[in-house]
C-alpha cells in the first residue's frame, strides 16, 4: 500500500496568521487533530490540538493570537508514492507521539 491510497487528497490548512480560534474552528468542523499550516503554497509546518492546549491556552494565550507563535516548523511528510511500511518505520524511527499503525 502507498501512502497515496491511504492520504487525504484535499486537506484543510492554516497559514501563520490565522487565530487559534480560527484553527480550533478547523479542527472542529474536520474532525481532525493536527492541520498543515501553508505560506506560499508550500507546508511550513502543522499545528496539533496539544500545540493547541499545552503551548499555547495553558500558557494564558488569547483564542485570537497567531498561530504562527506556536505551530511545529519542518514537519516530516512522506511522498505520495511511499510506502505505508516505509512511512511507519520512519515514524517509529522519529520516535513520533502518534504513529499509523
Amino acid at each position: 500500500m502507498k501512502a497515496s491510497d491511504i492520504m487525504t487528497s484535499s486537506p484543510c490548512y492554516c497559514s501563520p496568521a490565522d487565530s487559534l480560534e480560527d484553527v480550533a474552528q478547523i479542527m472542529r468542523d474536520n474532525d481532525c487533530g493536527a492541520v498543515p499550516v501553508v505560506e506560499d503554497g508550500r507546508i511550513i509546518g502543522i499545528v496539533t490540538d496539544r500545540d493547541l492546549t499545552v503551548r499555547a491556552l495553558a500558557h494564558g494565550m488569547s483564542a485570537d493570537a497567531k498561530v504562527a507563535k506556536f505551530f511545529t516548523r519542518d514537519p516530516h511528510c512522506c511522498r505520495q508514492r511511499m510506502t505505508f511500511a516505509t512511512w511507519r518505520n520512519s515514524c517509529r524511527t522519529i520516535r513520533f507521539a502518534e504513529c499509523p499503525s
